[in-house]
Parts: structure tokens; sequence; C-alpha cells
């Protein structure tokens, strides 16, 4: 059985009902970057990533608003998904968002740990928006990585800084602090939330879909030869996706 994670997102009011799967359900199989040994991103059948740098860096998952109603990807009917050379192409349908077909690619990066991914979306409906929501960077090390949902219990000591659509998360000991970046679409909306009413924060997102128009977010740890404006992000994906 499933428990129920609440983030709620001020947008007005909106609320999200976030899964806690159960300790043996373990959804992350795929290995988009890193090592068996340190470094591992994983995904799951549906858009969902976990981050192991070796500790927990987070979770970052995705839904769609559809006039003032959410439903996260992992509950759509249709999930196609694509995997090859550490990228992964999910095609997703659902009746929620009528004919529409949402088709989102993700793959890692070269010069630092982290990943890159593109969103699209064909036959929209009108009023329709991609939400996500990253949290849950534990800053230890999980004996089963299979199983890395966004919990409270790794949101606790987390502390995000947002700069428009760019933000930075940090955590871990205060002798160990340990950083990690995103940078989401320039037309996105992001707020601080609560997961579970536990005072523990997570970053809540969405931003408008339209049609024929391709979204980028990135999740990456920050070194000289990676520092990126989102202006940056389509020609690294390019680049990253077809190397």
């Amino acid at each position: 059985m499933s428990k129920l994670l609440t983030i709620s997102y001020l947008l007005g009011v909106f609320l999200i009902s976030v899964p806690v799967f159960a300790q043996d359900k373990k959804d992350f199989q795929r290995v988009i970057g890193g090592d068996v040994k340190s470094s591992r991103i994983l995904a799951c059948d549906h858009p969902e990533f976990s981050f192991h740098l070796p500790e927990m860096a987070g979770n970052l998952h995705f839904g769609i608003e559809n006039q003032g109603k959410n439903k996260w990807l992992k509950d759509f009917t249709q999930i196609k998904t694509k995997e090859s050379k550490q990228k992964i192409i999910y095609k997703i349908k659902d009746e929620f968002i009528a004919k529409a077909e949402l088709i989102i690619r993700v793959t890692n990066l070269s010069h630092t740990d982290g990943i890159i991914l593109e969103a699209e979306i064909i036959n929209l409906p009108a009023e329709t928006y991609l939400t996500w929501s990253f949290g849950g960077c534990y800053g230890v090390e999980l004996a089963d990585k299979t199983d890395s949902h966004l919990k409270p219990s790794y949101c606790k000591d987390n502390v995000f800084s947002i700069e428009g659509n760019a933000f930075t998360c940090y955590y871990g000991e205060s002798m160990k602090l340990r950083v990690i970046q995103g940078i989401a679409p320039l037309s996105s909306e992001l707020k601080l939330s609560e997961t579970y009413r536990q005072g523990a924060p997570a970053l809540s997102g969405r931003t408008p879909l339209k049609n024929g128009e391709k979204l980028y977010l990135c999740i990456y740890k920050q070194n000289k030869q990676a520092d990126y404006n989102y202006y940056m992000l389509r020609d690294l994906f390019e680049y990253e996706y077809n190397k």
C-alpha cells in the first residue's frame, strides 16, 4: 500500500498529492548516468528520476495540470519508453490530455553529474501546464537506490534558493555541505512547498505547454565546465543527446 505525500503549491490554492511507495516498490531500474561504484542517476518507466552522487541528492518527477486539475505522469495510461546509451524517450498519452501526446527526451551530461531533458507536446488542449517537483536531497547514500521516491525524511535539511527560473538546493551536514543546481524554462513559476505538512521543503514548478514548442530543464552539479543558463540548454541538449 502507498501513503500520500502532500505538497502545497501556492498559486492561489494548488494541492498536489505525491505517492510515497512502500519499501518493496523498486521503480528506479534504469541507469542514465554515473557508474555502479559512485555516482548514479536512475530513472523509472515513467518520467521520474533520482540522483545518487553517491549520496541521495534529489528526486525529480512530472505531472500535467489541465484546466485546474493535476495528474502525475506516472498515472497516465499510455507510456512508451525507449532507452539507449544513457538516454531515454518517453511518449505519453492519456484521456486527461484528450488527443495530445507528450514527448520527453532525457540524457546525461558529459562534464558533470546531472541530466538535461526536452519536453514537447502535440495536439495540445487548452490551459495545459507541465508541472514538476524536486526535493529529497538527503545527503546520505541509500542502501537500496531502486527505492528513491520523494519522502519527507529526505527533505528536512534542504535549503532552497530561487533566482527567477533557476534554483539551488543546499543539503547535507554543515561541515560537509553539498549543492545541486537546477534550471527550469523561462516561463516557469517556482514555489517552495511543504511535504506532508512536516516542515520538510521541496520545490514545485509549472510552465505552460504550447504546441510545437520545446521546453528544457536541467539538474546538475556545477563546476568549471558546467555552469549553465537557460539560453544554453537547447544547444547543450542537442550536443549531449546526439553525441
